[in-house]
């Protein structure tokens, strides 16, 4: 989960993986925080209160826009949804520098609504699918979910009894799925 650059930095500064995945969940994703003030959080709380860490960490947590990128196969998939007439949403865990990223890559194009955790203050886990369904006014089966995290995009959503979708895109058995092959699936 956390990046090889992004591990340095929590080592040099002393903080474990952990508690930077627990204060990612806690405070990047429910409150609308700048990077750099996420960063002076947890050197902070590792009792690190120098500017310097603050700004090598808001470095690497805030990637420049040119760096994001999305798999090939995203958009011409976005386009046919969007060609079909299927009202399609975002749900994501997310900072607000997500956002960014998707108005920079224009996937905000694609979608009707975006349920980001951080704009919600509820993450998947949390309660920000039971948030779209109650914005939305639609039965959880009437919705089709398609994600790649196992528990965030296929468990909670099935529990709420929305049909999952899981595209795994780094299979080492070799029965990877994309985002082509799970439209085909459903006939789109």
């Amino acid at each position: 989960m956390v990046k090889n650059d992004m591990r340095k930095v929590l080592n040099e500064i002393n903080i474990s993986e952990e508690k930077f995945i627990k204060a990612w969940r806690d405070i990047w994703l429910k409150v609308d925080v700048t990077p750099y003030k996420f960063a002076e959080y947890l050197c902070r709380i590792n009792n690190r209160d120098d500017p310097n860490c603050y700004r090598e960490l808001s470095k690497i947590i805030s990637l420049p826009l040119e760096k994001i990128k999305v798999f090939s196969d995203v958009i011409p998939c976005l386009e046919r949804i969007k060609s079909k007439g299927i009202y399609t949403i975002t749900i994501s865990d997310c900072g607000p520098d997500v956002v960014r990223y998707i108005h920079h890559l224009n996937l905000d194009l694609y979608f009707e609504k975006c349920f980001f955790s951080f704009e919600e203050g509820k993450t998947k886990e949390t309660g920000l699918y039971n948030r779209a369904l109650q914005v939305l006014c639609v039965e959880p089966s009437t919705i089709t979910m398609i994600g790649n995290d196992y528990k965030r995009d296929y468990l909670i959503p099935k529990r709420l009894g929305i049909n999952p979708i899981l595209i795994n895109r780094e299979s080492k058995r070799g029965d990877s799925n994309t985002l082509t092959k799970v439209l085909e699936s459903l006939g789109i």
